[in-house]
């Protein structure tokens, strides 16, 4: 049995075009690459035999392709740009933001950078060492800045403006790279050393206003096929997080030939394909069809965070989903994560953590595990609470289990007030008039109006184009009929 070197290949912000991605698996296959492995900072993984490792580098070098052993690699820049499809109504942050930060980076981050907003709970805020986080004024950041090996974050005081990132991102390297910081890490000296440096260029920024506000952890559906606009977006998940390389090349030729430019990796370690055109849908299905692909898993299952390459992680997970499926638990709101090695940082409300290890060769039964929980069992909080310790993997399940009612306990006393608001503004809104599908139910707010066809707040539906469709079932605008807040009919279940 040949040993097997993980390499690492980093994909800036989650995005790779499927010609590049098409000539790295092509390369792969060659090497004798069958499955690749997404990871939780958006990169892609491969295992390659020892005879073939000396090829695969000199091959990645003569492609241009930025190639590194896993555990050297630079840990890239995660982004929240993947699934900016989620929450792009709600804030000024577009794609091309996001991509006149990424033209600020020539090279990878040494560093791990997040790149993210506050109005979306999917992607981590606070998890790399130099967070940049959108505030609610257009186009300044918010800075958090998180010390290697430490959960404590330091919020800079000020918002900075998007075009000085690149350069704010390379003087705080240059801090970390400081012997004097290896000397003495806590976050007051830090602050120091990087006032000191920050003094000594110039930047746009102004004074951070308020604290940050966090959302609240909601994660989106993030698997198979789903409607925005007048075209469909593809998510697909791996249940032992290894994708078919033959698999991923009939994706990305689809996306060649379809005019997909661009594919997205996500924390998730999932794959997001967007702008599939709905005529073309029966091309999709048939690959997730040939190769057997599930787009369709419990939600129980989405939610985990485990570390890159780590079967016992997995391991851990399976065995807690099963639990979950035979006690028929509800997870909604809540994200899990399994850490085995002591200094990983994992994305998680609950976290499953490997006591250390006096004796590393001791039997596998002795092993125990610690579970904790954020204070506000929000996953961006990274303030934690021990739940129990030292319990033995066959009790992990049974733990969590009650964790999860604990954790819906909490929350009976806060949803009521907030279904009651609701019903309220409901109340004074009853007079408005409104424009319901009368195929999927879906509604047109005129004062809202429709950003995805690019239809401002204030539009009367007069107004309206006639070609308008629905954003969900592509009913024409004659299948709309007028209705107010309080006859709304709703979809049951």
């Amino acid at each position: 049995m040949q040993k097997l070197k993980t390499y690492s290949i980093p994909f800036k912000g989650g995005i790779v075009s499927p010609g590049y991605l098409a000539n790295i698996l092509e390369l792969a296959s060659k090497a004798g690459v069958r499955k690749v492995r997404l990871g939780l900072r958006q990169q892609l993984l491969l295992d390659v035999k020892e005879s073939s490792q000396p090829f695969f580098e000199k091959a990645c070098a003569v492609e241009g392709v930025e190639l590194e052993e896993k555990r050297f690699a630079k840990p890239g820049m995660l982004s929240a740009y993947p699934v900016i499809h989620f929450y792009q109504e709600d804030s000024w942050l577009r794609e091309g933001v996001y991509k006149d930060v990424f033209d600020q980076f020539e090279q990878h981050p040494k560093c791990k950078v997040n790149v993210t907003t506050f109005c979306q709970s999917f992607v981590p805020l606070y998890t790399g060492h130099i967070n940049w986080v959108a505030t609610e004024k257009s186009h300044y950041w918010r800075l958090s800045l998180r010390l290697p090996e430490s959960e404590e974050v330091l919020h800079w005081g000020e918002w900075i403006y998007t075009n000085n990132i690149g350069a704010i991102t390379k003087a705080i390297e240059e801090v970390f790279e400081d012997p004097a910081l290896a000397l003495r890490r806590d976050l007051v000296f830090f602050e120091r050393l990087v006032t000191k440096k920050l003094s000594q260029i110039h930047y746009i920024h102004i004074q951070a206003e308020g604290p940050e506000k966090i959302a609240r952890f909601y994660l989106p559906y993030y698997e198979g096929f789903n409607k925005v606009g007048n075209s469909y977006w593809l998510g697909i998940y791996r249940r032992d997080e290894f994708f078919d390389l033959a698999f991923l090349l009939e994706l990305c030729q689809l996306c060649l030939k379809n005019k997909v430019a661009e594919m997205y990796t996500t924390p998730w370690k999932s794959l997001i394909i967007k702008d599939i055109d709905p005529a073309l849908r029966p091309m999709w299905d048939f690959i997730l069809g040939k190769y057997r692909v599930n787009v369709r898993h419990a939600a129980n299952e989405l939610n985990w965070q485990i570390e890159d390459c780590s079967e016992e992680g997995l391991s851990i997970k399976r065995a807690v989903i099963r639990h979950f499926d035979k006690e028929d638990v509800r997870t909604y709101g809540l994200c899990f994560g399994v850490q085995i090695k002591p200094m990983s940082k994992l994305f998680s409300s609950v976290l499953i953590k490997k006591k250390n290890l006096k004796n590393p060769h001791r039997l596998k039964s002795l092993d125990r595990y610690d579970i904790l929980h954020t204070v506000d069992f929000n996953p961006n909080t990274q303030k934690w609470v021990v739940f129990r310790e030292d319990v033995k993997k066959e009790y992990i399940g049974t733990y969590l289990v009650s964790l999860c009612k604990e954790f819906y306990s909490r929350n009976l006393s806060q949803e009521f007030p907030l279904e009651t608001e609701v019903a309220e503004q409901a109340e004074i809104e009853d007079n408005r008039q409104i424009y319901q599908c009368n195929s999927c139910l879906s509604v047109y707010d005129p004062e809202k109006g429709d950003a995805f066809f690019d239809i401002e707040p204030g539009t009367t539906w007069q107004e309206v184009p006639d070609n308008y469709q629905c954003a969900v079932c592509g009913k024409d605008k004659s299948g709309f009929v007028c209705t107010s807040p309080s006859a709304l009919q709703y979809l049951e279940g």
